[in-house]
């Protein structure tokens, strides 16, 4: 994309988000390409970005907009340290890693709540381009693998994209085969199970994806979605279903007045919040959360994260956080393990690992992270609404020109 939007030598490059949703190393690597362009080229560049870690690293001033305004702006080192917007300081001090959000730990339990041992996944070579099988060899995604939760623990996994953290999500609820080893959940094998028992297992364990609008079917909305699983599971007939469905939507701090609307008609931060109100609705012990903040301003994911620990309290979750947010993963979770390349390469205390890493590969992802210039907590001069209702709604509804 970069190629080609430099193809015809312009004067200025309008970067819109180039890192949203990419691993630590990789967006380091795509910063220094972007300096290297602005250095060598001479090249002017406009980069829009919900990171303020990034836009430290990169711009030399800053806009801060909101609702279609212009509320601050000037040297990125004034308005960080100095900012005189409110807004401005909502948004510094929603920034990961500057606060932390408590997470409930659990107990010390003989047997964990989850048990993973030697987990092999091995995806078989693609087809060729006439129906045969191709000429790559078998792609090995998670190389023996062995990892525990104990209830009411809070669990992070990082690591590039590619290092196995999502095929680890998705074999533990089934929808990968594994190729070796066992996920045990209280000590019950997980591959064994089947028929009601399988049922049972899915109601226990639920899933939060990390791209909420495919994971939601665009022909239902948002009240059917997620009073789909309780019917369907037997819970309720569907007329208490919807009547539950209620209820959970208000548990994730989403208005009445969306209820009726559909995925493509929401925010991406409304859209996560109905894959959490959906995932809650089977009242599972073990919720796995797989980047469900990574393409998420950073108000919207404060918010999101407060609101995983609050349901965390209010229902005894032990949660699996997947993320490359370290800062977001230090801050949230009691324990880390480090993937790559399907291996775990680190394990222990977050901020044990996260805050002096001994393993190279570790010390690289934090090293790659984009920080924001280390500024004092700033107390605000004046209160600034931050509820969900009032910063996601303040938005222009969008309508689709085609269906998906």
């Amino acid at each position: 994309m970069i190629a080609a939007a430099i193809g015809c030598q312009p004067k200025m490059l309008i970067a819109d988000e180039p890192t949203t949703a990419l691993d630590v190393t990789v967006q380091a690597r795509i910063l220094e390409l972007l300096k290297e362009l602005n250095r060598k080229n001479g090249l002017a560049m406009i980069l829009i970005s919900h990171d303020l870690g990034v836009v430290a690293d990169i711009c030399s001033r800053v806009v801060v907009m909101r609702n279609g305004e212009v509320v601050e702006q000037g040297p990125i080192d004034e308005v960080i340290n100095r900012p005189r917007h409110p807004y401005t300081r909502l948004l510094i001090e929603s920034q990961p890693g500057r606060k932390s959000y408590g997470a409930v730990s659990g107990p010390d339990r003989a047997t964990p709540l989850l048990s993973i041992e030697n987990l092999s996944v091995t995806f078989q070579a693609g087809r060729g381009p006439l129906g045969g099988f191709g000429t790559d060899n078998p792609f090995r995604a998670i190389d023996g693998i062995d990892l525990k939760i104990n209830t009411g623990e809070t669990v992070g996994i990082v690591g590039e994209s590619g290092s196995g953290k999502s095929t680890l999500a998705r074999s533990i609820i089934r929808l990968n085969t594994p190729s070796g080893g066992a996920i045990r959940l209280d000590g019950q094998d997980v591959g064994a199970l089947g028929g009601e028992a399988l049922a049972a297992f899915r109601r226990r364990v639920q899933m939060v994806f990390q791209n909420p609008y495919d994971s939601l079917n665009p022909r239902l909305t948002i009240a059917e979605a997620v009073a789909e699983p309780i019917w369907r599971h037997g819970i309720a007939d569907r007329k208490a279903a919807q009547k539950e469905a209620d209820v959970l939507l208000d548990m994730v701090e989403l208005p009445s007045s969306l209820r009726d609307r559909k995925p493509l008609q929401l925010s991406g931060g409304q859209c996560q919040r109905v894959g959490l109100a959906r995932a809650l609705a089977l009242k599972p012990q073990l919720l796995i959360a797989d980047e469900i903040t990574s393409a998420l301003d950073v108000t919207t994911q404060a918010q999101v994260l407060e609101l995983l620990v609050r349901l965390q309290r209010e229902r005894s979750l032990t949660l699996l956080y997947i993320s490359h947010d370290l800062a977001v993963v230090s801050s949230l979770c009691q324990r880390v393990y480090v993937f790559k390349a399907g291996r775990v390469v680190e394990q222990g205390e977050a901020r044990q690992v996260l805050f002096t890493p001994q393993d190279p590969y570790t010390q690289a992802l934090v090293g790659s992270l984009a920080r924001l210039p280390s500024a004092p907590a700033i107390p605000l001069s004046q209160p600034v609404v931050t509820h969900a209702r009032w910063l996601d709604c303040r938005r222009p509804l969008r309508f689709p020109f085609r269906n998906r």
